[in-house]
């Protein structure tokens, strides 16, 4: 049941989603070849300006209505005037949630590698496309400044991605789940409880992580100094905490949806 659930959630979600990540990723296209022709003609000089514009707006667009569509969606399908409809549904309530935050999940990230992608199309667009020694160069610089290989730097980086993606949609599905235990005002109250949750997460991590930047303060004070080795190290584990501690805070957002769904589900 959970495949046909994640099927309707993708070919849904992707009305809005698909062409909304397309039209970005063209705009980059379409300033890339601009910059790459050059800017010294003043009509092309404008064309340039507009599509910076547009992308720099496309961007922001691109995130803002990511974030807020799938927010309205699960309140409306989950705690909503559809949630009748959902939960009539002949699948478990656990297959329900999956299917919503693995949806979210992967148009998030998807909304992440898009942006990615077209920052590398404007470098191109720019520098134009590198030689080979150019190329093993930067995977030699990229990896040395994470202390590994360019694959397992590439590796941490889309861990802390998907990692962030998780944390922030089970923030926001947490907090509208909370929200929804309320009779009245459960919006506001959903609102509430994503403050508070964003103020603790935000208090325990920066607890942990100044406890672990004094810790490798320390560790540096107490060898040769900073070294290139001891930087890689530093970036290196700075990746595995975060992506860590977001993972873990998800978790706990995705348990209390899970417990809030399960047994204290309220539709009225």
């Amino acid at each position: 049941m959970l495949g046909k659930l994640l099927k309707y959630e993708f070919k849904d979600l992707g009305k809005l989603f698909l062409p909304l990540n397309a039209i970005v990723l063209a705009i980059a296209v379409l300033w890339a070849a601009t910059l790459a022709i050059g800017i010294d003609g003043s009509h092309l000089g404008f064309i340039s300006t507009s599509l910076m514009i547009l992308y720099v707006f496309g961007i922001m667009a691109l995130f803002i209505i990511t974030a807020v569509y799938l927010a309205i969606r699960f309140y409306k399908t989950m705690y909503g005037s559809q949630g009748y409809l959902t939960h009539t549904l002949p699948a478990v309530s656990s297959s329900i949630l999956n299917s919503k935050v693995i949806a979210a999940l992967a148009w998030l990230f998807l909304a992440l590698l898009i942006c990615l992608i077209s920052i590398l199309i404007l470098m191109l667009g720019i520098s134009g496309f590198p030689d080979a020694s150019d190329f093993n160069a930067f995977q030699t610089a990229f990896g040395k400044a994470f202390g590994t290989s360019a694959f397992g730097a590439a590796c941490l980086i889309i861990a802390v991605m998907i990692s962030f993606c998780f944390d922030m949609s089970m923030m926001v599905f947490a907090s509208l789940s909370i929200g929804q235990l309320f009779s009245s005002n459960r919006i506001p109250a959903a609102i509430g409880a994503g403050v508070v949750c964003y103020v603790i997460q935000q208090a325990i991590s920066s607890a942990g992580f100044f406890i672990l930047g004094l810790d490798m303060l320390n560790d540096l004070e107490s060898d040769a100094g900073i070294t290139l080795a001891a930087t890689s190290d530093f970036n290196r584990y700075i990746l595995l905490a975060s992506a860590g501690v977001m993972f873990l805070f998800g978790v706990v957002y995705y348990v209390i949806c899970f417990i809030i769904t399960k047994k204290k589900l309220n539709l009225e």
